[in-house]
């Protein structure tokens, strides 16, 4: 048994072409999981910081939100959410940094990871710029995106899943992110042939270590 996953290990190693990426895929879903733990646990932390940031945001960003169908305000949560989150008539940075700041460190984890783990790249710090770049336009894209979903969430008919509307945001939003980064990544981490070598290197060592 420890032999066949040693050899596993060997073979996985050494993959090329759709094969690697395909791996590379699965171990990017694998990183993104804990970049959405990180992320979740962000946005139910933050608020805490940022609800006092009461200034609404600049009219250019008017298009993120729809604020008159962003809270329920039949219900006394969603009224104390409109008021406090709702300064003459548009969204409060209060309300959008959590989600914004969350997603940012959540993914810039995520990048640094995929980059020695799943890429073995050591490509230069202006693709990390190119792709910080890319990252904050999908990020305010799924941020547009979670002001839509965000109403119907709360205003489903079941109770319990309300406090949870911030955790389920991720699911669609996730998705999205997961296709874009990916192929970003992909582009801008070239895999270093030194360190592709040394990754082979170890699963040597360690199919050697066992025999």
């Amino acid at each position: 048994m420890s032999e066949e996953k040693l050899t596993v290990g060997q073979k996985l190693a050494g993959l090329s072409g759709p094969l690697l990426t395909l791996w590379q895929l699965v171990k990017f879903v694998g990183v993104g999981g804990l970049g959405g733990i990180i992320q979740a646990v962000l946005q139910y932390i933050f608020p805490v910081f940022f609800d006092r940031f009461t200034t609404p945001l600049p009219g250019w960003l008017d298009f993120l939100y729809n604020e008159p169908t962003l809270f329920d305000t039949d219900t006394a949560a969603g009224a104390a959410d409109a008021a406090k989150y709702i300064i003459n008539g548009t969204v409060t940075w209060g309300y959008v940094l959590p989600f914004f700041l969350a997603n940012i460190i959540a993914n810039i984890f995520v990048y640094i990871m995929n980059k020695k783990y799943t890429f073995k790249s050591s490509a230069p710090r202006w693709h990390f710029v190119l792709y910080f770049v890319i990252m904050v336009l999908t990020i305010v894209f799924v941020t547009w995106l979670q002001g839509i979903l965000y109403p119907y969430i709360i205003r489903a008919p079941w109770e319990w899943i309300h406090p949870l509307a911030r955790l389920i945001l991720l699911i669609p939003c996730g998705i999205i992110q997961t296709i874009v980064f990916f192929i970003a990544q992909k582009l801008l981490l070239p895999p270093d042939p030194a360190l592709v070598e040394e990754s082979k290197a170890r699963a040597d060592a360690r199919a050697t270590s066992k025999d």
